[in-house]
């Protein structure tokens, strides 16, 4: 779980690069658990260079080896967000 705001930039980074599952199929799920989270707060979710603006309660499914990122916020609220690793079959 995360929570972000205008004051904390994001890095761009990759998950389990080095780790145990390196050599797993695996999928990372990213949900924005915020139900009033408008899209022009920022916020959304950058991977492989494309930006995903997520509504409140959307999930997206994504590579975590690919960089990626949470965009910029630009409003004083916070975001919340829920992301799980899961084996791909």
């Amino acid at each position: 779980m995360s929570i972000k705001d205008k004051y904390r930039e994001d890095n761009t980074h990759q998950d389990h690069v080095d780790d145990a599952m390196k050599n797993e199929k695996i999928i990372k799920a990213l949900g924005i658990l915020n139900m009033d989270w408008k899209t022009e707060w920022g916020g959304g979710f950058i991977h492989d260079d494309i930006t995903y603006n997520l509504r409140p309660t959307d999930f997206i499914l994504f590579d975590p080896r690919i960089p990626h990122r949470a965009a910029d916020i630009t409003v004083d609220r916070k975001r919340i967000a829920l992301d799980f690793t899961m084996k791909a079959q």
